[in-house]
């Protein structure tokens, strides 16, 4: 049996802030939207029974998301049947409809999603949210002084964002991420955390969840944004405490 191809009907919606028909996933669009490609575990988006093909997510909310699809796309009918999010290896049942399309990644709504959807999203996903939300709070910057400071929080002291740069080079960071604990790194040293790791693969979940955590901070900018994703990916890391015999 060949490929299917997957018929889509693009729904119209209205997102006039006066009309009462204005949908939920629309709504949502003003509460944090995340990246998640760097996450893990990674999650991704189908249509029971049509294809076994789960498709990556790319950007996700609690009521949305950004799935990619790739040329696997018609735009003439919606197909009726049940979709699903798989997030490592939990499957759970959605109901969704297609809001928007553009060059191969669709706008998907998730329909009444339970509670039960939304915690599992924001279990799994809650470093990428709360890094959504963290603020600019304070910038340091002399302008006779090639040195500048930025410090990035949240409604709570769980999670926060500081880096300091130099002629514009990173020089130091410092992020606080809840029960993982925090990480630090100054020029010319490892980069080091404050958490409690005992084998190599768990040292690199948490350093592709602080790179996840960075990733989705707004207001860095993209240059800095760039060597800060360096730093952590290239840097041994080096532990304040840990349970390695």
């Amino acid at each position: 049996m060949g490929k299917k191809d997957i018929h889509f009907e693009i729904l119209p919606f209205c997102e006039n802030p006066e009309d009462n028909t204005m949908t939920e996933a629309v709504r949502a669009r003003r509460v944090p939207r995340i990246d998640i490609r760097y996450s893990r575990p990674s999650i991704y988006f189908g249509y029971a029974g049509l294809t076994k093909t789960d498709f990556p997510i790319q950007t996700l909310a609690e009521l949305g998301a950004g799935v990619y699809l790739g040329s696997q796309i018609n735009r003439q009918v919606t197909p009726r049947i049940p979709s699903y999010l798989k997030i490592g290896q939990i499957m759970i049942p959605i109901k969704s409809r297609m809001v928007y399309l553009s060059q191969g990644v669709a706008g998907v709504e998730f329909l009444e999603p339970s509670r039960e959807t939304r915690a599992a999203i924001q279990s799994h996903f809650h470093l990428e949210f709360a890094a959504a939300m963290l603020q600019p709070a304070f910038e340091s910057r002399d302008y006779n002084s090639p040195i500048q400071r930025l410090i990035f929080k949240g409604k709570t002291n769980n999670y926060g964002f500081e880096f300091t740069s130099k002629s514009g080079r990173i020089c130091s960071l410092n992020a606080t991420l809840d029960h993982l604990g925090m990480a630090s790194w100054i020029e010319g040293r490892p980069l080091t955390m404050s958490t409690n790791l005992s084998t190599q693969s768990e040292v690199e979940t948490v350093r592709a969840q602080l790179a996840s955590f960075i990733k989705n901070i707004s207001g860095i900018n993209p240059r800095y944004q760039a060597q800060i994703m360096e730093i952590i990916n290239m840097n041994p890391i080096d532990f304040d405490y840990d349970t390695r015999t």
